[in-house]
């Protein structure tokens, strides 16, 4: 019986390698030298999930070739004989060959299962030799039997021999073999050109920005050379970037609930952003644990992570060093920083969301209206915000920034619910003279209120903080009610099957309610007189995004509920309805 169940096993374990191999044979294909790979998992498959989606959204209606996307292409390019439906096919980007050409070169790898059947039918096609030439709209064209390919391109010198493959590890690999639709970029390539590029135009850059700083209306140049190393610190972010990534994707996958992204980085795990990201420990705590229920514009939360701290840190430290140089005029941004690195050093995890106001409000109130609860050393983090908010009227008084003044900052300001809470508050300096004062002046009054920017913070436990900005009375202390209860009702609403969708352990999750913010916008055009009266269905599903690491590589994943697109789409079809006067298809003025 040992013996059967080992021979068993292995079956398993062969079958497994050579599906793998299957899958991914379309790469054993492509020129190692491909800076880009665009694959497609199953041409039917996918063609059949697009179709799925247009009828459920309609657009199939509106048109009819998206019944069947793939028919509709081959019906167009007189293509299908040979061709294998359920295989992969890839498109790989080269460098051009030719010195000094922009245009890439570009290989398409098609899945046949009878070459010359294809070939046979392509448009206009003959026999080249080993090759066929054929010439869809005129432009010539070549193919080539590549096996279980057939691999064409505008140039024949790409198909004089088969590409020897790239060889794609670790994530990367998972990626390539999970989506539907995938691009790879194949950063081990792209680096040995576009790094050279980027290390001869940084002085000029960096230079052009330190110009821009000097000649800029009311800029002050003695803050020039902070704002070059400033800028620096992101050339070097991406210089560092590309030496230490291995591979980069953004993957795409289609079901009738919905369309999942994932933009991913894979990095080496001895450089510095692959032990950076290596070290970073995903969590599977709720990211809306604490939030009062209600309509936000956009919500979710964060785990501070030590290897961030440290990376933030290697970021600032040169800035730090060119403000410490500037005496006391660089001082007000120095507390800044240093007041956010104590902030950061003291919390552990922080849940946000910032409340969408009633349309009625508009004008009245600011907005930016911010709930957030902080867990971590309360006493420490209360009093980094009250540095961080001096430090930042501080800022804002020197750089005169919206003709905003300085921040008034009132220790324990009011107490709701038993919580001592500091004030902040940044008012408008009454007259702004120049154009530039007015505008500027106007948008902060839009985002903040008449008031300017009122916000609060207070320990509600030795683990737990509030904090708030532009809120009412109201909302301040139903914000904390639910911060004390911890309860999680926006997490269980219409977000959790969002939630789901993504990855449970990460590093951070939002979610942007679109039908919020689609609603907000239609009721204020309403309440101004302006054409509207279309309404979104209540309670739609967000969309939903997490970040988090996957070994030495770190991943964005995006979620977009098919409810809540189908919605838009009505919701769109309905206003351009309006605009035509109500005519429908057949009706004067209609389709």
């Amino acid at each position: 019986m040992r013996h059967v169940r080992r021979f068993a096993l292995a079956v398993v374990a062969l079958a497994l390698i050579f599906a793998g191999a299957a899958r991914a044979q379309v790469l054993q294909l492509v020129p190692s030298e491909a800076l880009v790979v665009i694959k497609i998992k199953n041409l039917q498959d996918v063609s059949q999930k697009v179709a799925m989606l247009s009828q459920q959204w309609g657009l199939a209606n509106i048109r009819p070739e998206l019944n069947d996307p793939l028919g509709t292409l081959l019906t167009a390019g007189n293509l299908g004989p040979g061709l294998n439906k359920s295989g992969e096919a890839a498109v790989a980007i080269m460098k051009s060959a030719v010195p000094g050409q922009n245009e890439p070169d570009v290989l398409v790898l098609v899945p046949v299962s009878d070459y010359k059947a294809f070939a046979t039918a392509l448009p206009n096609g003959k026999p080249e030799g080993d090759l066929t030439t054929f010439s869809p709209g005129g432009q010539p064209m070549y193919a080539s039997d590549w096996g279980k390919f057939a691999a064409v391109s505008q140039k024949k010198e790409l198909l004089a021999k088969k590409g020897n493959g790239i060889a794609v590890t670790g994530v990367a690999a998972k990626e390539l073999d999970a989506k539907d639709l995938i691009a790879y970029a194949n950063l081990k390539v792209i680096r040995n050109d576009v790094l050279p590029l980027i290390q001869q135009n940084r002085e000029k850059f960096l230079n052009d920005i330190n110009k821009a700083m000097a000649n800029a209306p009311g800029a002050n140049p003695k803050y020039a050379p902070v704002l070059k190393t400033y800028m620096g610190q992101f050339v070097n972010a991406i210089e560092e970037f590309l030496k230490d990534a291995d591979a980069a994707t953004f993957g795409i996958n289609l079901t009738k609930d919905g369309i999942s992204t994932t933009l991913m980085a894979e990095f080496d795990p001895a450089s510095y952003f692959g032990k950076g990201f290596g070290q970073m420990k995903n969590s599977d705590a709720s990211f809306t644990r604490g939030l009062p229920d209600g309509k936000y514009f956009v919500y979710g939360g964060f785990v501070v992570e030590k290897s961030g701290i440290q990376m933030f840190n290697d970021f600032v430290e040169p800035i730090e060093k060119e403000l410490q140089g500037m005496g006391a005029d660089g001082k007000p941004i120095l507390d800044y920083i240093t007041a956010a690195k104590d902030y950061m050093g003291a919390a552990k995890q922080a849940n946000f969301g910032m409340v969408a106001p009633p349309a009625a409000a508009f004008g009245q109130q600011g907005v930016i209206q911010l709930v957030g609860v902080i867990q971590g050393d309360s006493a420490k983090i209360t009093e980094a915000i009250r540095r961080v908010y001096g430090a930042q009227g501080e800022v804002m008084k020197l750089t005169g920034f919206g003709g905003m003044g300085a921040t008034e900052v009132k220790a324990a300001a009011k107490t709701v619910d038993g919580v001592q809470l500091d004030q902040f508050t940044t008012s408008f300096k009454g007259n702004p003279q120049t154009p530039q004062e007015q505008q500027v002046a106007f948008l902060m009054q839009m985002l903040y209120g008449p008031q300017g920017m009122v916000a609060y913070a207070g320990a509600l436990a030795p683990d737990k903080t509030i904090s708030v900005v532009g809120v009412s009375d109201a909302l301040l202390a139903s914000a904390i009610q639910a911060a004390k209860a911890d309860n999680d009702p926006v997490g269980k609403g219409v977000a959790a099957k969002v939630a789901a969708a993504l990855p449970q352990n990460r590093l951070a999750a939002f979610y942007v309610p679109i039908d919020t913010i689609a609603s907000t916008i239609l009721d204020v055009m309403a309440a101004r007189g302006m054409p509207g009266g279309v309404k979104l269905p209540p309670n739609l599903p967000p969309i939903g995004g997490a970040i988090s690491t996957d070994g030495t590589a770190v991943r964005a994943d995006g979620y977009i509920p098919a409810q809540t697109v189908q919605a838009l789409i009505a919701a769109g079809m309905q206003m351009w309805l309006q605009q035509q006067g109500g005519a429908g298809p057949g009706q004067p003025g209609g389709l």
